[in-house]
C-alpha cells in the first residue's frame, strides 16, 4: 500500500499510518505468541476439507448477516483467506513437484 501510494503520488494521512502501524504490531505480536515451527507431517484430506468447509460456512453466515462497512471488511478478510488457501496449495504442489512428476500427477493436494 505504501509503495503504491508513493507511485501514484497519494498522501497517506495520519489514520492510515496508524492503521499500518497497528497491523504491523499485531502481526509481530501474533507471530511472537504463536512461535511457528516447521510441522511434522502434512495435513490429510480430512483436515483440508474440514478447514475449507468451516471457513466457507463462517464467511457465508457472516456475509448474510452484515451490511455496510462491516460487509466490506468481511470481503477483505475473505480475499485474504482465499490468497492463504491458494498459497498453501501452491506450496504443497511445489513440494510434490520436487519428488517427481509421477508423484505430482498422482497426488490429491494440488
Amino acid at each position: 500500500m505504501i509503495f503504491i501510494a508513493r507511485l501514484s503520488q497519494v498522501h497517506l494521512g495520519r489514520r492510515v499510518w496508524l492503521a499500518v502501524g497497528a497491523m504491523t504490531a499485531g502481526l509481530a505480536g501474533f507471530l511472537g505468541a504463536a512461535s511457528p515451527t516447521p510441522g511434522r507431517r502434512p495435513p490429510g484430506v480430512l483436515i483440508w476439507v474440514t478447514a475449507a468447509v468451516v471457513t466457507v460456512g463462517v464467511i457465508v453466515f457472516l456475509a448474510r448477516s452484515t451490511f455496510g462497512p462491516a460487509r466490506v471488511a468481511l470481503l477483505r478478510v475473505t480475499a485474504g483467506l482465499g490468497f492463504a488457501f491458494t498459497a498453501t496449495f501452491m506450496k504443497a504442489t511445489t513440494d510434490l513437484a520436487g519428488k517427481g512428476l509421477a508423484v505430482l500427477l498422482t497426488s490429491w493436494e494440488p
